[in-house]
This record gives structure tokens, sequence and C-alpha cells, in this order.
């Protein structure tokens, strides 16, 4: 807002939170309870639904508009299922061998257990971001989009 029109207005924060954010918050609920339900029944379920739906948020913030983005996210998530069943995959095992290794040497280090807990959490919310930012690369790839109004 400030670098558009100079002001920051509380009225246009929040519709921008509820144009943008409300819908990626409320369609995460339901992809999470279509996992856990899922991977209740079976584990295959799960497995596709997750990846059909784990491109939504870039979807979203990429389209501008959630029910295109739902759209464009089912569409490219059955064109592109065991691409993305692959990076998951690829992902779980870097995140499995970090997770490990950093186990391994705190068990080396005589590191105490809350410390070994700790660089393990830090770890993996700095290699998250990464995955994220991998989807996103794939989303616009996959998309053709040049250009995304955020």
């Amino acid at each position: 807002q400030e670098v558009d029109e100079g002001d920051i207005e509380l009225y246009k924060a929040y519709c921008s939170f509820f144009q943008h954010f409300f819908p990626i918050i409320t369609i995460a609920v339901f992809f999470a309870a279509a996992v856990v339900l899922g991977i209740t029944l079976w584990v295959i379920p799960g497995v596709l639904a997750f990846s059909l739906f784990c491109l939504f948020p870039c979807g979203v913030l990429m389209e501008g508009k959630w029910k295109q983005g739902i759209k464009n996210v089912w569409n490219i998530g059955w064109e592109q299922l065991f691409r993305i069943m692959m990076i998951h995959s690829v992902f779980v095992l870097v995140l499995m061998l970090v997770g490990q290794s950093i186990l391994y040497c705190g068990s080396l280090l005589s590191l105490g257990v809350y410390s070994t807990a700790l660089l393990m959490a830090l770890t993996t919310s700095l290699l998250i971001p990464l995955f994220t930012f991998v989807q996103a690369y794939y989303y616009l790839e996959w998309t053709d989009l040049q250009n995304f109004n955020v």
C-alpha cells in the first residue's frame, strides 16, 4: 500500500488479508482434514490429496483469484502428479538425512537432548522455506506465468 498510494490504511490491509490469505487458510483446513482422513483410511489417498493440493497457496497468490487458483492447482496436480510426488519424496529424504546427521553429530559431540532437538528444529525451519521456493518455481514453470500480482 505504501508503494502504490503512499498511505497505509487498516481497511485496505484487512481487504488484502481477506482477498489473499483467508482463502488459503480456509482451504488449508479442508486440505489438512482430507490428508488426515486419507492417511487414516489408507496411506495412498492421503498422499494423493497432499500431492493434488500442495500447490494451492501458490495458485491463490499468483493467480489473484482463489477459484481460478483451485482450478489451476487441480489441473496441474493431475497433470504433474508423479513429478510432485517425486519432489516431495526428495524433500522428505533430505529432511531425514539432515535430521539423522544432526542426531549422529549431536551424539558424537555429547550435546544434550534439548540442544540436539533445538538444532533439528532450527535446521528444519530453514529447509522448509527452501521447499516452498522450489514449489513456487515449479508452479510458475508449469503454468507459464511470466508475471503475477500479489
